[in-house]
């Protein structure tokens, strides 16, 4: 589910979005597939990324400049940027966000940190990853604590527009 529109992925690979705007995704077949607030971005077999806008003008800001020569294994689409796990472990970000100004819409979002991570997840103006220990890092927009991370092993997490939650190995919610 994007900001404006909602799209599902079939079994044969294709995408059907509907909604407030009129997306038109383009022809499949996709693996998996990722929302934000005004684009859409999906993962073919190869391990390619393609992202669509969702119908408005929305300003382009990058978003839908997926690096060329990068094979992906998970994408995740935030308000205006989009970060992808390659099959080494890093996470590339692209779309808002490339510079640190502190302010709309640039909050180093788009600024990867070092390391080998193995999920990646974005909400509208950060950024998450976890790496191989279950150890999160998070990194852009720090208002309301959206990157004050606890420092506990997460079996699983997500991120939503400006916050973030997860299981620990004893499956409490933190």
């Amino acid at each position: 589910v994007g900001g404006y529109h909602s799209c599902a992925l079939d079994i044969n690979g294709d995408v059907t979005c509907w909604g407030a705007l009129q997306v038109l995704a383009p022809v499949g077949p996709f693996v998996d597939i990722s929302l934000g607030m005004y684009q859409s971005c999906g993962l073919r077999p190869s391990g390619s990324v393609e992202c669509w806008s969702a119908g408005l003008d929305n300003k382009d800001v990058g978003q839908f400049d997926v690096p060329e020569g990068v094979v992906f294994r998970q994408i995740s689409v935030g308000a205006e940027h989009v970060c992808g796990l390659d099959n080494g472990g890093l996470v590339h970000c692209w779309g808002s966000g490339e510079s640190d100004l502190g302010i709309y819409p640039d909050y180093g979002q788009s600024i990867v940190p070092a390391g080998v991570f193995t999920k990646v997840v974005v909400g509208d103006y950060h950024s998450c990853a976890q790496d191989e220990d279950g150890l999160l890092t998070c990194w852009g927009n720090s208002e309301d604590g959206r990157l004050n991370v606890p420092e506990v092993a997460f079996d699983d997490f997500d991120v939503g527009g400006s916050h973030g939650c997860g299981f620990d190995s004893s499956e409490d919610l933190i």
